[in-house]
């Protein structure tokens, strides 16, 4: 969804037990083509590299207290480290400011936002999985003209507990997004348009020769 220059791209696979499921990499995708190419990606595999500032209750590791779906884990292809929060607030910061940020988030069992300013306070939200059952979900947006300089995340705002859950962030991608930024629903319909201007192109060849 969108508000004012604000974008949004969200997918949850419930109970996911394997690293990353259908709905999640579908999120990512819509993000990435919306995003373009000049994001960067930080995996934890070799800390955040200088890339992204830390700070409250999380730390970066490649153990997780309990499993995948519950407390979550590493989420890129042949790695093994994450960002794990146990509970309470973990914050990101970046210099320069970004207008663009998504990141995979697993062992969501309860409600949750990743907030931030943007010269008025956003929220976004985390989709969550049962509470018995977890899950993993992809989280991010694009807030065109503007530039954000720290994200925080809880670990529960409401429901079953507030600041109470143990996830794991990994995979994330931020950055300037380039250009206007459609709304998610409409990529579907932009590459339809391209593939039907190539058929005519195509014809329009065709009866030259």
């Amino acid at each position: 969804g969108s508000a004012s220059a604000l974008t949004t791209y969200g997918g949850l696979d419930d109970g996911q037990s394997a690293p990353v499921g259908p709905n999640s990499a579908a999120a990512q995708a819509a993000f990435l083509a919306a995003a373009g190419s000049g994001l960067s990606l930080v995996t934890f595999e070799n800390g955040t590299s200088g890339a992204i500032g830390t700070s409250g209750s999380g730390s970066i590791t490649s153990s997780s207290p309990c499993s995948f779906a519950l407390c979550g884990g590493n989420t890129t292809s042949g790695g093994r480290m994450f960002y794990s929060i146990y509970g309470n607030t973990a914050t990101f910061t970046f210099g320069p400011g970004i207008n663009a940020f998504g990141a995979y988030f697993s062992g969501v069992q309860v409600l949750q936002h990743m907030t931030f300013s943007d010269g008025s306070s956003q929220s976004v939200l985390i989709q969550n999985g049962g509470f018995s059952q977890g899950g993993m979900s992809f989280a991010g947006f694009i807030d065109a003209g503007k530039s954000i300089t720290s994200i925080s995340f809880d670990t529960g705002s409401g429901g079953y507990c507030t600041g109470c859950d143990i996830i794991a962030i990994d995979d994330v991608y931020f950055g300037n997004a380039g250009g206007a930024v459609p709304e998610p629903a409409t990529w579907a319909l932009m590459i339809a348009g391209f593939g039907m201007a190539g058929t005519a192109l195509r014809r329009r060849r065709a009866l030259a020769a």
